[in-house]
C-alpha cells in the first residue's frame, strides 16, 4: 500500500468520494438520473445524497432539496501525506433517520478505500468505526478484522445538548471558522414583495453574531422536521431578538 496523498481542506475529497461509492454500491443503473428513477423513493443514495423535500414548511423556498442528513468532519491538521501504517480519523454525524443507514456508509467507506482517493488514487483500508457517547467515551461500533457491528448506537438528542448548556454562561464567545464557510442573507427591500420578484440570497463576508444564529437555527429546525419527524420547540423569535445585543468586539474574515 503507497502512501495517501490529501488536499489541505480533506472533507470536499472524503464527501465526493463517499458520494460515488454510495452511488455505485446502491444504483442499479449509476447512469439514470435519481429524479427519473421510479426508486427514488425508497432509494438509501436519493435520500442520503439527494434528498428530496420531506419537509412540509417552507423553511427555505430558494432550495430544491432538504439539507442531506449527515456530515463529515475532516482531520483540520495541515497534513497532507499519510503513509502506510499511519491513522486517518475523521467524524460523521448521522442525524435522524440517517442513523439507520450506518452500515451503508461503512461498507461504502471500505469500497472507497479500495478504489482509492486523491490525485494519485492512493487506497486506505476502514479499521474500525467507534460512536462517541456524551460523556466523550468511546464504543466500538465496528471492527474490520473481526466483521464485529454494535446493534446499538448512543443516541444524542435535543435534551443532552440543552443539559450541557445550562452549564456554561460565557461573558464573551469566540467563533472560529476552520473550514470553508458559505453564509447567506437575503436583501432588505422595502415594499411589497412581488411574485416574480428574482432578488435571491446572496452570500456575505460580514458576519454578525444575529446573521449567525438565524442562519444556524434555520438550518437546526429544517434538519429536524425533515429528518427527525418533528418541529423544532425552540423559542425562535426569543433567541432572535436576544441575539441582537451580542455586539462583535472584532472579526478577521478573509
Amino acid at each position: 500500500m503507497e502512501a495517501l496523498h490529501l488536499p489541505q481542506y480533506k472533507g470536499f475529497i472524503l464527501r465526493g468520494g463517499l458520494g460515488a461509492a454510495f452511488h455505485r454500491m446502491v444504483c442499479p443503473d449509476v447512469r439514470r438520473v435519481c429524479t427519473d428513477c421510479i426508486l427514488k423513493t425508497g432509494c438509501a443514495y436519493a435520500y442520503i445524497f439527494e434528498t428530496p423535500r420531506l419537509a412540509k414548511e417552507a423553511i427555505q423556498r430558494e432550495a430544491s432539496h432538504d439539507p442531506h442528513p449527515f456530515v463529515i468532519e475532516p482531520p483540520l491538521e495541515a497534513k497532507q501525506e499519510y503513509l502506510p501504517g499511519e491513522e486517518l480519523i475523521f467524524k460523521l454525524i448521522l442525524i435522524g433517520k440517517a442513523i439507520d443507514y450506518l452500515p451503508y456508509f461503512i461498507v461504502a467507506f471500505e469500497e472507497l478505500g479500495r478504489r482509492g482517493i486523491g490525485k494519485e488514487r492512493g487506497e486506505f483500508q476502514l479499521t474500525k468505526v467507534e460512536c462517541l457517547d456524551t460523556s466523550g467515551g468511546r464504543e466500538l461500533v465496528y471492527e474490520e478484522k473481526t466483521l464485529f457491528l454494535s446493534q446499538g448506537l448512543g443516541v444524542r438528542i435535543p435534551a443532552d445538548i440543552e443539559e450541557e448548556a445550562k452549564s456554561l454562561a460565557p461573558n464573551s464567545i469566540t467563533l472560529h471558522f476552520l473550514t470553508p464557510t458559505r453564509i447567506k442573507q437575503k436583501p432588505v427591500v422595502e415594499g411589497p414583495e412581488s411574485p416574480l420578484d428574482k432578488r435571491r440570497s446572496k452570500l456575505v463576508k460580514n458576519i454578525d453574531f444575529p446573521l449567525f444564529l438565524r442562519n444556524l437555527l434555520r438550518r437546526l429546525s429544517w434538519l429536524a422536521e425533515a429528518h427527525c419527524g418533528e418541529k423544532w420547540g425552540q423559542d425562535y423569535q426569543g433567541l432572535l431578538a436576544r441575539a441582537e445585543s451580542i455586539k462583535t468586539t472584532s472579526a478577521d474574515l478573509a
